[in-house]
């Protein structure tokens, strides 16, 4: 309703939880455009699309080339190294990871790393405890944000045997830099490769 009252020509929009809400502004007329990538080939055009929509094609082509020179020099930094196994935690209680075609899979292995959440199936699954123990990844990454805090991922039951713990590769990254669908993914990207390879981004 309060969308309405204001009458905008355009209103941009994900998917998913906003499904309802987009069925009901087309359906009073208002032109809506989704934007819900789930990889960075995606995420380009949809930035290109959003540019020529509000008549800023230039600025578009601008962030997309920057974004792509930054996953080109991750891309190239990796290239030669071995793959390390990823836990990537989306959520603690109960504990989420993140699945086949989601973009932080590809950023896993854009970034060097073999996603564990992969095996468990498509989107955001369930990841048991005793499951994970015996995956044993070799890093261990978590957001904090808007879904909440990790806290003290060393100190929970159970994860002071993980190899990750013991071998201190255990990462806390912001969520807005790989969950929201937008030019910061790039530098998402190269936290997620500076925490699986930090050798190869040695400053």
């Amino acid at each position: 309703e309060k969308i309405l009252s204001i009458n905008p020509e355009v209103v941009l929009a994900t998917g998913g939880i906003q499904e309802e809400v987009t069925k009901k502004l087309k359906e009073s007329g208002i032109a809506v455009f989704i934007v819900d990538p789930k990889s960075f080939s995606e995420l380009y055009a949809d930035i290109e699309k959003v540019g020529k929509l509000l008549g800023a094609e230039k600025n578009a082509k601008e962030v997309i080339n920057e974004m792509k020179k930054t996953v080109e020099n991750v891309k190239r930094a990796v290239t030669n190294l071995e793959k390390v196994t990823v836990f990537f935690e989306i959520y603690s209680q109960p504990l989420m990871t993140a699945g086949k075609e989601t973009f932080i899979n590809e950023m896993i292995e854009l970034a060097g790393g073999t996603n564990l959440g992969a095996q468990a199936g498509s989107g955001y699954p369930q990841y048991s405890v005793e499951q994970l123990v015996k995956d044993d990844p070799e890093v261990y990454i978590a957001v904090k944000g808007s879904m909440g805090d990790p806290g003290d991922i060393k100190k929970r039951s159970g994860f002071g045997q993980l190899k990750a713990v013991k071998e201190n590769k255990v990462y806390v990254v912001d969520d807005n830099l790989v969950s929201r669908p937008g030019p910061r993914l790039a530098q998402g990207l190269l936290e997620i490769a500076e925490a699986i390879h930090p050798e190869a981004f040695c400053k």
